[in-house]
């Protein structure tokens, strides 16, 4: 797999994302859920990321523990002090994207989008559901199908991005 421009390509950063992620949920995570998330963006490879948690757990940064017959990692405090002393040497907008797809994977997180034609155009609705709670819900107005279709597939694409940067924007 690899990793997207921007991403993570140095173990001990993916170990830093790890903790960093880990410690912002402050309980615990399935493992398939923080694979799904980590990977999602092709921020983080595969390959680094099995490598990483298992170096992370062996060295008492992560605690691994079977639930229900599904693995799931805890964040101990030697992680948080990790998270605490070099989480900040991240680039932002990895930490943030990853952190938005761990959560939509945890959750069950989706994205909806419709297009609606009218006699100017288009509307895009698009919404976010997370944890079964409609975070946004936007309609936009498109001059034409073919933008509003360049819009959802945009929107679809990184639905955890454009909810990021509308929080951004009303903070």
């Amino acid at each position: 797999m690899r990793v997207e421009p921007g991403g993570l390509s140095n173990i001990n950063d993916v170990k830093i994302l790890i903790c960093r992620v880990l410690n912002e949920l402050d309980n615990p995570i399935a493992m398939s859920d923080l694979t799904d998330g980590m990977l999602a963006d092709g921020y983080v490879n595969y390959f680094d990321f099995a490598i990483a948690i298992n170096d992370l757990s062996e060295n008492g940064h992560v605690r691994r523990e079977t639930e229900d017959g599904r693995i799931v990692y805890y964040i101990t405090d030697d992680g948080k002090n990790a998270d605490r002393l070099l989480g900040g040497s991240l680039p932002l907008a990895v930490c943030e994207k990853v952190y938005a797809a761990v959560l939509a994977a945890r959750s069950g997180g989706r994205a909806v989008c419709t297009v609606e034609p009218h006699e100017l155009g288009c509307f895009v609705r698009m919404r976010f559901i997370f944890d079964e709670r409609e975070l946004f819900n936007v309609k936009l107005e498109a001059g034409d199908e073919m933008a509003a279709e360049d819009m959802k597939r945009n929107f679809l694409k990184n639905p955890h991005d454009v909810y990021i940067s509308l929080v951004k924007l009303i903070k």
